[in-house]
């Protein structure tokens, strides 16, 4: 293996044990489903859109995801966008 290859392996492994520890399965079903689609970079507006629920909705929804992982919306993207890409599972 080149040395590229096992330093993006080794990345790759660290960013999966970094991640495991955010617990997604913390969320409910439809708060994965927020999350997900706030990893597409969606915002609140394009939420009430894309679920057509209410913007209270929405953010009650967001709020409990940024409380239950303890993370930022910009992080939450992060990690999101790197479950869409299915880097963490």
């Amino acid at each position: 293996m080149c040395e590229l290859c096992a330093k993006y392996l080794s990345l790759v492994d660290e960013h999966r044990v970094l991640v495991s520890r955010f617990r997604i399965d913390r969320l409910s079903t439809r708060e994965r489903e927020v999350f997900l689609l706030i990893g597409l970079g969606l915002s609140n507006a394009d939420l009430v859109k894309q679920l057509q629920i209410s913007e209270r909705t929405v953010k009650a929804h967001v709020s409990r995801i940024l409380a239950k992982l303890g993370l930022s919306r910009v992080q939450v993207a992060t990690i999101a966008a790197a479950y869409r890409a299915k880097m963490c599972t």
